[in-house]
């Protein structure tokens, strides 16, 4: 069975494979340090200085079914996401690695970027990453955790909730815990030499600040149940409509008719459409006017706007869009003006490609 280590990225997840493999247990991952030169070993050194123990693909997108058994009997890291992507029955126990979203959040924001300019003294330098702390994707992730526990019963038994600073400053308790949970046999001295892993200089996001968004309060609401371990009905149904809200926010439409940009639409730029936000429709339209834009579906000659009507949900500050499905008269049924304008894009593609191969064919032969 895998031991599988997750939670979201910055959490202490790094931290956790180094105590384990303390602890005696067989991890998997390189520390993504090795084989690093000049700037980019600085950069990874600065990130996670006793190295990350990450599987390049895996860490991100689960263990593939067909590579299980290599991972059989070692711990493995896998965030929240990649988790969740891995066959269930596989995974023997769960350590989860939680943390204050607000440390998180200034984890991720003091990243060094991976760019590299060129400074004031003329010589190449790796540019801070310019970025306020962002909450929306630890909210994201963590509420379809909610949902993975909900549709998987023996989670909770499999799963030990670790939080961060009880590994930093209470980190000899932390490994008798973790001991109990794996059920394995550990000497006092190895869980002495273990404790002597962890470097409490390395937790450095500690000034943190409070944001008044919807996803900073449903990252508080969403660690706290965590933290107190809180699965109820009512818990879980919050967090459901909560990912309701969100599908909606990724919604996309064509937008033919409202404000007639023949852009593919979501609500974030729908709302910044309707504000003109710095002229974004003005240009848009413009846009859409210009002889580049000439070519739309609606010039295409299997093109009948007179299908059913369908309706597309939208987030509750925005009506939902009901708006009838063309009758292409090529594929010989009604579609959705959003799935027409991607046939029409395609159509475009093919014959700009096949001039394209005209003219080198014409070149070749010269």
């Amino acid at each position: 069975m895998i031991t599988a280590v997750s939670g979201e990225p910055r959490s202490g997840t790094s931290l956790m494979m180094r105590l384990l493999e303390g602890l005696g247990l067989q991890v998997k991952g390189d520390d993504l340090i090795k084989g690093k030169k000049g700037k980019h070993k600085e950069n990874a050194e600065n990130l996670n200085p006793k190295g990350f123990y990450e599987v390049p693909g895996v860490v991100m997108r689960g263990i593939p079914e067909a590579n299980l058994d290599e991972y059989d009997d070692h711990v493995v890291k896998l965030i929240t996401p990649a988790l969740m992507k891995t066959s269930y029955p596989h995974i023997g126990r769960i350590i989860f690695c939680l943390r204050d979203p607000r440390e998180i959040a200034l984890s991720q924001k003091n990243l060094s970027s991976p760019v590299e300019v060129v400074g004031e003294n003329d010589k190449w330098e790796f540019a801070p990453k310019a970025m306020l702390p962002n909450y929306k994707r630890y909210a994201r992730s963590i509420s379809h955790f909610f949902m993975y526990i909900y549709h998987n019963a023996n989670v909770l038994y499999k799963t030990l909730f670790v939080d961060y600073h009880d590994v930093v400053f209470k980190t000899e308790h932390t490994l008798l815990d973790i001991i109990a949970h794996l059920e394995i046999g550990v000497s006092k001295q190895t869980v002495k030499d273990a404790v002597k892993l962890q470097d409490p200089s390395l937790y450095r996001s500690k000034n943190y600040e409070d944001f008044d968004d919807k996803y900073f309060h449903m990252a508080m609401y969403l660690y706290d149940k965590l933290k107190r371990q809180e699965f109820t009905d009512e818990v879980f149904t919050y967090v459901s409509e909560f990912l309701k809200d969100e599908s909606k926010e990724r919604s996309t439409w064509l937008d033919d008719t409202e404000f007639g940009t023949w852009v593919r639409m979501k609500a974030n730029l729908y709302r910044s459409v309707k504000m003109n936000n710095r002229g974004v429709r003005t240009k848009l339209i413009r846009g859409a006017n210009t002889n580049r834009f000439r070519y739309r579906p609606a010039h295409c000659k299997f093109y009948r706007p007179i299908g059913k009507e369908y309706t597309i949900v939208r987030p509750k500050d925005i009506e939902d869009l009901t708006r009838r499905s063309i009758c292409c008269m090529y594929h010989g049924k009604d579609m959705t003006r959003e799935h027409c304008y991607g046939c029409w894009l395609g159509i475009l593609k093919d014959q700009k490609e096949g001039m394209y191969k005209q003219h080198k064919d014409r070149k070749l032969i010269k």
